[in-house]
C-alpha cells in the first residue's frame, strides 16, 4: 500500500511504502522548496525543488553575509542546532544548492536554513556533490526545467550521530532529477565517506530503482 505525500504547493514529493524505515514527521514548506523531516533523526530525509533555465541563466547573487540558521518551524526538541555541527568534522552541506536558487535573495536565504543542511564529509560536499549539482544545472538549461529531489540514506539500525542534539549522519546522499519536457529521470548516489571520490558526476549515476529500494520512497 503506497501513501502519497502532497505539500500545500501541490507538488508531489514522493510515495512511501510500508517498508520505509523513516517517514516524514513534518513537512516544511518554503517558497523555493519543500522538505520531508524526521524527528528521531533530527534530519531531513529529502527536499524537492524546481529549476527553470531562465532563472539559471541570470547572474547569481553573492552569498556574502548569508548565515546558517535554525529552523524555527520545527519543535525545539526535534530541531537541528548550529552547535551540533561545531567541531564535528562535517560540512553543513546544502540539499538544495545555493547556486540553484541564487537568482532570488529570498530563495537563496531559504537554502541556509538547517532544514536544508546535512552533515556530509567535506570531500562529498565540495567535490562529488558539487560535480553532480553542476551537471544538473547544465542539463536543466538544456531541458528548460527540472524537478530535483535531494536526499539522504541512513543506517536503519544505529545511525552515526553528532553534537549534543545527536543529529543523524547519512551513509549516502542522492539526487533524483526529472525533466518534464523530455519525460526523463536521472539519479545519482554518493557514499558519504571521508575519502576523496570522483570529481566526475557520471561516476555516481545509478538507476532510480536503487534509491527507491534503499529509501522505501517511490519518486514520481
Amino acid at each position: 500500500m503506497l501513501r502519497k505525500l502532497l505539500f500545500a504547493s501541490g507538488l508531489l514529493i514522493a510515495s512511501f511504502a510500508a517498508q520505509a524505515q523513516y517517514a516524514c514527521d513534518q513537512t516544511i514548506e518554503k517558497q523555493g522548496y519543500s522538505a520531508c523531516y524526521n524527528y528521531d533523526l533530527k534530519a531531513t530525509l529529502y527536499t524537492v525543488h524546481t529549476m527553470r533555465a531562465e532563472d539559471l541563466k541570470k547572474d547569481g547573487l553573492s552569498r556574502d553575509g548569508l548565515k546558517f540558521y535554525e529552523e524555527s518551524s520545527i519543535p525545539a526538541r526535534y530541531r537541528a542546532k548550529l552547535s551540533d555541527y561545531r567541531s564535528s568534522g562535517f560540512d553543513r552541506s546544502h540539499l538544495v544548492s545555493n547556486d540553484d536558487q541564487n537568482h532570488s535573495a529570498k530563495l537563496q536565504k531559504e537554502t541556509f536554513s538547517l532544514v536544508c543542511q546535512s552533515p556530509h564529509w567535506p570531500n562529498v560536499n565540495r567535490v562529488s556533490l558539487l560535480a553532480v549539482e553542476k551537471l544538473i544545472r547544465r542539463l536543466t538549461i538544456s531541458n528548460k526545467e527540472s524537478i530535483v529531489y535531494s536526499g539522504n540514506i541512513y543506517d536503519r539500525v544505529s545511525p552515526k550521530r553528532i553534537g549534543a542534539g545527536r543529529i543523524a549522519v547519512p551513509t549516502e546522499t542522492y539526487k533524483v532529477v526529472h525533466f518534464p519536457t523530455e519525460n526523463k529521470t536521472l539519479a545519482f548516489l554518493i557514499p558519504n565517506v571521508p575519502e576523496l571520490q570522483s570529481s566526475k558526476a557520471s561516476s555516481f549515476r545509478v538507476d532510480v530503482s536503487l534509491i527507491e529500494k534503499k529509501t522505501g520512497f517511490v519518486f514520481k
